[in-house]
């Protein structure tokens, strides 16, 4: 029974000094993710776009850096490429929301659910 009592003890000793080892391990594991997403964003930021859909997804990377304004245009922009992008619209729409501009985000939500309506592609738009 002592021999127990002191495995018992010699591991909870280590388990003190270990657990903040792995956690310090684990955090930096998580920094490292979360520095390459970023970089993966920043590239797609720094990309050229030619499409709707590639300004779209570029302000997406904007909005995830939070750099609101910088997204608000790529989706302007998508719109202005190709008028009938719901997803432009809907993105827009909530990032004016956020920014509390309450006139343009129910100006393109009412103009997302124009294009919904017409196109009949309801279902296929969530709004997250």
């Amino acid at each position: 029974m002592a021999k127990l009592d002191r495995l018992i003890q010699i591991l909870a000793i280590l388990s003190l000094c270990i657990l903040p080892i792995l956690l310090v391990v684990i955090r930096m594991d998580r920094n490292h993710e979360r520095e390459e997403y970023r970089q993966n964003l920043l590239e797609i930021v720094e990309s050229d776009c030619q499409t709707s859909d590639s300004y779209v997804a570029r302000g997406l990377a904007n909005r995830e850096l939070r750099r609101d304004r910088d997204a608000i245009s790529d989706f302007s922009e998508a719109i202005n490429l190709s008028p009938s992008n719901i997803e432009a619209y809907k993105y827009r729409f909530l990032t004016y929301a956020i920014l509390g501009e309450g006139k343009k985000s129910t100006s393109d939500f009412t103009k997302m659910r124009s294009l919904i309506k017409k196109t009949g592609s309801g279902s296929s738009v969530n709004i997250n």
